[in-house]
């Protein structure tokens, strides 16, 4: 039975130090749970697991300039990354060539990095966003075009 208390301040430590926000242990008749209370900021720091999303390609609703083309728009809420990392060079520009299925950006909701694949071959003719802005679900990301 885990009765030690120095393992259990051991825990709580590690526990604290890590970015982890829940925590439930369950061993031998004794249960330990600790939760940390986390603020908006603390959701949106760090690099985390990636899951690929295919970008929308509906028609959007927007007060910009109409470019010819296809709009990328966002398939869910959250923070748009224009590049990998801080220091890193963009996924695209406007003027370049992307492949289907090549990385656009990055957004990042609930812990969760999702990217947004070109639909199709062609050259970014817009960018709608900055990089770090909140995005809401099907707000124009991008427009590609031939």
């Amino acid at each position: 039975m885990m009765t030690d208390l120095s393992l259990v301040k051991e825990l709580m430590s590690s526990f604290e130090e890590s970015r982890c926000s829940e925590l439930e242990l369950e061993c031998e008749g004794m249960k330990l749970k600790l939760k940390k209370e986390t603020s908006p900021a603390d959701e949106v720091i760090g690099k985390v697991p990636t899951k690929e999303i295919e970008g929308s390609s509906k028609k959007p609703e927007y007060s910009e300039e109409k470019t010819p083309g296809e709009s990328v728009l966002s398939p869910l809420v959250g923070v748009v990354y224009a590049s990998p990392g801080p220091d890193d060079a963009p996924f695209v520009r406007e003027g370049d060539h992307v492949n289907k299925g090549q990385t656009l950006c990055q957004i990042e909701a609930m812990k969760m990095i999702n990217e947004v694949k070109a639909p199709r071959d062609g050259t970014v003719k817009k960018i709608f966003f900055k990089d770090r802005d909140v995005v809401e679900f099907e707000s124009p990301l991008f427009v590609i075009g031939d």
